[in-house]
């Protein structure tokens, strides 16, 4: 069965919104071909307890795509060895620092999409879905 890693932002939760619309894209709506189970830690605050665990969870779950929003962006940046989506990381805590950030050392690497800082059904639907099936990973 194929596995997706979701590292969700400051102040959010494993079980948040888009935690739900993530498992009903990617697991109840999709077909066998294209299935993958969400799992979804809950991210402590101090980063310095933070990264650690999530790179133990990694290991244990062996995800084949991890996709991480803001805060959980940054920190999927860091989980090296592992297929990642970035969604608004935050490097800075500052859109203007951030853009500059992505631009600066992974140039021709983003793009952008309508919606705000968090992902939408919209979003997840028609950019982030087909993005992830042209990868290849399932």
């Amino acid at each position: 069965m194929k596995k997706m890693m979701y590292l969700h932002g400051f102040a959010s939760s494993g079980a948040s919104g888009t935690v739900e619309l993530l498992r009903r894209e990617f697991w109840e709506k999709a077909d066998a071909s294209h299935r993958a189970a969400v799992v979804a830690p809950d991210i402590p605050l101090d980063p310095l307890v933070a990264l650690p665990m999530l790179k133990a969870f990694a290991a244990r779950e062996r995800p084949d795509i991890i996709i991480g929003t803001s805060m959980g962006g940054m920190y999927a940046q860091q989980l090296h060895g592992f297929a990642r989506i970035c969604v608004n990381p935050s490097f800075f805590l500052s859109k203007k620092y951030d853009i500059l950030f992505v631009e600066r050392h992974y140039p021709g690497m983003s793009s952008s999409f309508p919606g705000g800082h968090r992902l939408n059904a919209h979003v997840v639907v028609h950019t982030l879905l087909p993005y992830i099936r042209g990868l290849n990973l399932f």
